[in-house]
């Protein structure tokens, strides 16, 4: 064999580390918007929380969360045929995590979210409605 290079062959897909907020995310989303005006169901709940103790564990990421929740919303809100319901369960998600930032035992503050996001004069979520929503 002449000039064959084992390292320059990629990983299989499978092999590859891959971002697991790029698989949280989009999980909160799959499946059929859910209606404005009934609550949010329980694996959906599930989904969110479990997305709450990824950014727990890893504070970093919660920019990068963010911004693909902030994304999500924008797209939705662009699109002048689209069912709500998935504005409504990002919404629900940020209202959720700003609650948990705020607990004593919390490893991320508000702060940690995009800015775009709890400041300013397009806020989606404000401070105050996480606060009203503990619990």
């Amino acid at each position: 064999m002449v000039g064959v290079c084992c390292g320059c062959v990629a990983k299989p897909a499978s092999v590859q580390p891959r971002k697991t907020y790029n698989t949280l995310v989009p999980q909160l989303f799959a499946g059929e918007p859910a209606a404005t005006d009934e609550a949010i169901d329980s694996s959906t709940r599930r989904k969110i929380q479990k997305l709450q103790e990824y950014v727990q564990a890893n504070p970093a990421k919660i920019p990068k969360v963010s911004r693909r929740l902030m994304r999500r919303i924008a797209a939705t809100l662009l699109n002048p045929g689209a069912k709500l319901g998935h504005v409504k369960v990002a919404v629900h998600a940020y209202i959720y995590m700003l609650a948990r930032s705020t607990d004593d035992v919390s490893s991320y503050s508000p702060g940690f979210f995009a800015q775009e996001v709890v400041s300013g004069p397009e806020s989606v979520v404000s401070l105050a409605s996480a606060a009203a929503c503990r619990g």
